[in-house]
């Protein structure tokens, strides 16, 4: 009986040990979680207004892209602070980011907003990162990235295009500087240099909504193809006025990554519908399919193609601040050294940032058939 007893109390004792054990190890992983440095990045978004879709989606994929990073890291831990861009102004946003928040770096969405900032990053020597497709922004500081797709990348998919199938074209394109400055720094040049016939050459405005005489025109001018370069609600708009003239289906549409910003997604465009996007759209690896899956588990709904973006640049920009601040105990001068001239495998195919700060991208022709994006040489187009 005594012994039993002494039993009893001696697997009550080993019992408590191994659990004061345990919890002094989870102290100490706490303890060492809190321990260890914190980079804070701000991010400015469209998170309210017309843009806030985008916004929206950039938000979520820009939180999976920390917690993911976070998560693997046993060097850093990245925190991120969100700013709505939308209705003010974005420089005094990033100076208090800069001033009161503290943060090592700047994410910006959208070229206006980009554009409004850009010049802070030589004053503060801050690291920028810009998702926009203006394609020289990135020359305008050591310290700033491009992290999406340029307008020139585009706009040399649309020209070659246009050269190899000889085609009468018209030009319907959005009133705003980054597709005026795609038009007459890349496509025009291209078209004259190629002699290729444009017809037709006329702007639209942000929250046009009758397209009726426009279309008219177009259709006078016998050209073979449209080209739309936009984005955003108006452009279905100006679809909705080429079915009612009965031209979808005999004139050939084509665009770029702006028609996929159509309630962001391939399924309303209609059938033949040609659009230069990224091949990540066209062609998914493991890392974006694993990538999509999360965020519909995360989120309740597929990412678009900012999302995707924007995971994508952050998951970049991290590797970046972690090694130049951590690892590299430097400055943005040692971010920058490590971010440029590398090539990042990631959800979006093989990247390259140059030694100026752009990305550039795998492009590809898609082709609409029945709401899915298909490779335009499926259709025995090349």
């Amino acid at each position: 009986m005594k012994l039993k007893k002494y039993c009893t109390s001696t697997t009550i004792i080993l019992t408590f040990i191994v659990l004061l054990f345990l919890f002094s190890l989870s102290s100490c992983e706490k303890q060492k979680e809190k321990e260890k440095p914190i980079i804070r990045i701000g991010a400015l978004l469209p998170l309210t207004g017309p843009l806030s879709n985008r916004g929206q989606q950039e938000k979520e994929a820009i939180e999976l892209a920390i917690n993911d990073f976070n998560s693997n890291s046993s060097d850093v831990a990245i925190n991120v602070i969100f700013e709505d861009s939308n209705g003010r102004s974005a420089g005094d946003i990033a100076k208090k980011l800069l001033d009161t928040d503290k943060v090592s770096a700047i994410v910006a969405s959208t070229t206006p907003v980009s554009r409004s900032i850009y010049t802070l990053a030589n004053k503060k020597k801050i690291i920028m990162a810009f998702l926009c497709s203006d394609p020289t922004i990135q020359k305008e500081s050591p310290y700033i990235f491009r992290l999406y797709e340029s307008k020139e990348a585009e706009a040399e998919e649309i020209s070659n295009y246009f050269t190899i199938k000889r085609e009468k074209v018209a030009v319907l394109y959005l009133d705003q500087q980054e597709i005026t400055n795609q038009l007459a720094d890349y496509l025009m040049p291209a078209f004259r240099q190629n002699k290729i016939k444009v017809l037709f050459y006329e702007p639209y405005e942000t929250g046009e909504k009758d397209f009726r005489k426009t279309i008219d025109r177009m259709k006078n001018s016998e050209a073979d193809s449209i080209l739309i370069l936009g984005f955003g609600d108006v452009l279905r708009s100006i679809l909705e006025e080429l079915a009612r003239q009965k031209l979808i289906g005999k004139t050939k549409i084509i665009g770029g990554m702006g028609l996929l910003s159509l309630n962001d997604s391939a399924t309303i465009l209609p059938d033949g519908v040609i659009v230069a996007v990224p091949q990540y759209v066209i062609e998914k690896n493991e890392k974006a399919r694993a990538f999509e899956e999360k965020f519909l588990k995360t989120y309740n709904h597929t990412p678009n193609l900012h999302a995707a973006f924007a995971y994508n640049a952050v998951q970049i920009l991290s590797e970046g601040l972690a090694y130049g601040l951590i690892k590299g105990q430097g400055s943005s001068e040692t971010i920058s050294f490590h971010v440029t001239n590398r090539t990042y495998q990631g959800i979006m195919g093989k990247g390259h940032v140059d030694n100026e700060g752009a990305l550039t991208l795998p492009m590809e022709l898609g082709i609409i058939r029945e709401g899915k994006i298909l490779p335009l040489k499926v259709e025995g187009n090349k």
